[in-house]
């Protein structure tokens, strides 16, 4: 008999069973990570338009389909029939004839075949709902993408006006000899590696709203209906999924548990094949000069019964069977990996968020250090204590200091939809 323990061992590993073994189970919206009309939008837009969105719920129609097709295995077949005969020097003939058959299901292999259709839909669903959350969290990135873009490209250009003010001043020190050439040209080669800066920004916007429209499934000059924010908007911690630390959310991890179900019915079926089976076939027939009377005359019945056994098939259906039972064991060794991978992505996305948060706060104290600074600089310039180029060099690191901390600030926020998708998250 084959081993039926492995679903039940996989699910007392993580403490989630009840969770692991229910058709459905509540899960929180990534969408609820921040809020955003746009951002909505947005999503409302993917999963109507999305192709490769539509294509995984035309899969679970199929899946559906064929849960319905297996389930009607479990009735009777009805068929019908009627012949008519005309011949010459000859009474004309209609034959009709109602033929009813039934597999009679003592094993449950029917039973065993509809759950495992059964499984496949429910394994279409968890596609479907993964296939959901990741492209929610592919356009809540490429959102926050879009807004740090141009919050860094405002910077730069920032900071190329200050360099070209510099250089205007400098060239006029030059002129007057108070400056040498290797000032200016050191000059003129960070205005050109700005100018690059600026088109690598300009190029990125571009990409990335490339990418926002394949999400969305449009055209890239449609994406300019929506209005991005300004300022890098705040994403929430998951707390409260982190808190329960349940990971039978993650539909890779259900999907893995579903294979090892999956994978036992199909060890059940295998030994049900050794199994003989019992078919019952029922029949009446009739036959008169009309179709009408024929329809009316009592006909002759007949019952028929098989059982069908396999005797010699040089041991095919028991190798079958050793090999569902290793492909059993292997579901099971999978379901592990699946869920060490899910354990460490928690724990790396927890690490980062740590981590960077430490880099922003030291990030912000120095800005908030280099504001103080330039502050100081323009009032000693006012006061003739400090000439125009010492404030512009101070306006210029801390223009980079804050595309530093945007940067750092982008990291983290896609940290946190990345730790949301690890503890399960997707969109309701």
């Amino acid at each position: 008999m084959p081993n039926e323990n492995y679903s039940q061992l996989a699910a007392s590993h993580i403490g989630v069973e009840q969770n692991l073994l229910q058709n459905e189970v509540k899960l929180s919206s990534i969408l609820a990570l921040l809020d955003s009309g746009v951002l909505d939008r947005l999503v409302e837009t993917a999963l109507a338009n999305n192709p490769n969105l539509q294509q995984t719920q035309l899969r679970l129609q199929s899946a559906q389909l064929e849960l319905s097709h297996a389930n009607s295995d479990k009735l009777p077949n009805l068929n019908a029939s009627v012949e008519g005969k005309n011949q010459e020097q000859q009474n004309n003939s209609v034959a009709g004839k109602l033929a009813v058959s039934w597999e009679i299901d003592v094993w449950r292999s029917i039973a065993s075949n509809s759950q495992q259709q059964m499984l496949n839909k429910q394994m279409a669903e968890l596609d479907l709902y993964a296939a959901k959350a990741t492209l929610a969290a592919n356009l809540i990135r490429s959102y926050l993408s879009m807004t740090a873009n141009q919050q860094l490209l405002t910077l730069e250009q920032l900071k190329q006006t200050h360099l070209q003010t510099k250089y205007t001043l400098l060239k006029a020190d030059y002129v007057r000899g108070l400056t040498d050439a290797e000032a200016l040209d050191t000059l003129l080669v960070e205005l050109a590696q700005t100018q690059v800066a600026v088109e690598q920004y300009h190029n990125s916007k571009a990409t990335t709203a490339s990418a926002l429209a394949i999400l969305l499934g449009q055209q890239p000059n449609n994406i300019s209906e929506f209005n991005f924010p300004a300022l890098l908007p705040s994403i929430r911690l998951p707390n409260k999924a982190l808190e329960q630390q349940n990971l039978a959310n993650r539909p890779d991890l259900r999907a893995a548990f579903l294979q090892i179900k999956q994978s036992e019915v199909n060890e059940k079926l295998a030994y049900k094949s050794l199994l003989p089976s019992f078919n019952l076939q029922a029949s009446l027939t009739t036959q008169s000069d009309s179709l009408n009377s024929n329809l009316l005359t009592s006909g002759v019945w007949q019952l028929l019964s098989q059982l069908t056994a396999p005797i010699f098939r040089g041991g095919t259906l028991r190798k079958q069977l050793s090999q569902k039972q290793l492909d059993t064991q292997s579901s099971y060794w999978n379901y592990q990996q699946v869920l060490l991978n899910a354990a460490h992505e928690v724990q790396n996305s927890i690490n980062n968020e740590q981590a960077l948060q430490r880099q922003i706060q030291q990030l912000q104290q120095a800005l908030r250090s280099q504001r103080a600074l330039s502050q100081d600089i323009t009032q000693q310039y006012k006061q003739g204590l400090s000439d125009a180029t010492s404030l512009i060099d101070s306006q210029i690191s801390q223009a980079t200091l804050q595309q530093q901390l945007i940067s750092l600030q982008l990291k983290q926020l896609s940290n946190r939809v990345d730790l949301g998708l690890s503890l399960g998250l997707g969109v309701s």
